[in-house]
């Protein structure tokens, strides 16, 4: 973790990278959440089941590519 800057993160995978990203912000959002409440064993494998495939965290990968990397200074 850097100090005022957030999550420093590499990873081996294109799809390693967007996954931790966006395990970092569901934990976060968690944390944030007033009431939160555990997710049943059935939805937390669809969520895996939706939230991890290959094309999916390309997709988030490229959001976050151009979020971060393409916005003008």
């Amino acid at each position: 973790m850097l100090r005022n800057h957030g999550l420093l993160t590499d990873g081996r995978t294109v799809e390693s990278v967007a996954c931790f990203v966006m395990m970092e912000r569901v934990a976060e959002a968690y944390l944030k959440a007033r009431a939160p409440r555990p997710l049943s064993h059935n939805a937390a494998l669809y969520a895996k089941a939706d939230l991890t495939t290959e094309r999916y965290l390309q997709t988030v990968f490229d959001f976050l590519v151009r979020h971060h990397l393409e916005r003008p200074p």
